[in-house]
């Protein structure tokens, strides 16, 4: 079973592990939760303990580079190519050939300094426990929800 935790853990963050296949990860999809609770532990310790002495705003910057040096964040593409599609006026084959595009056009880099900023913004109204506890059940319900949407949605 740690081998299978371990596939996952590599799947959603940037550590490396040498057994990681798609299957694997497909199989025990469930775990994703309690891997959310690592990361939540790791990234809302940081966050709690800079509370402690350092200004929001710095702490806030200082959690987000956190959460970009432990996952990647592997979804911001997605995020900038949902907008560069979004942007593009024409058809449905104009806006998905736009989505499928390798360069970020000007809609998606806009999409990601928005999300960025507001990150920071949003993270920097918590201080202490209360920042804890909102990375440690956002990373919960964040990895909840990727379960949960994969076995309601279609394939």
């Amino acid at each position: 079973m740690l081998k299978e935790i371990g596939s996952v853990f590599s799947f959603l963050t940037i550590i490396p592990t040498s057994n990681s296949n798609l299957e694997t990860i497909a199989k025990y999809m469930y775990i994703f939760p309690i891997v959310g609770i690592a990361i939540g532990l790791i990234v809302g310790s940081i966050g709690f303990g800079l509370s402690l002495f350092l200004d929001p705003l710095i702490v806030s910057l200082l959690v987000v580079a956190s959460f970009v040096i432990l996952t990647g964040v592997h979804h911001t593409d997605g995020l900038a190519d949902f907008a560069d599609g979004l942007m593009v006026n024409g058809t449905k084959e104009k806006k998905l050939a736009a989505m499928k595009d390798l360069s970020t056009g000007s809609a998606g880099i806009v999409a990601i300094v928005l999300y960025i900023v507001g990150l920071i913004i949003a993270i920097s109204l918590s201080t202490g426990y209360q920042l804890f506890l909102a990375i440690l059940l956002s990373e919960i319900f964040a990895k909840f929800s990727m379960v949960l949407m994969a076995s309601i949605g279609k394939s």
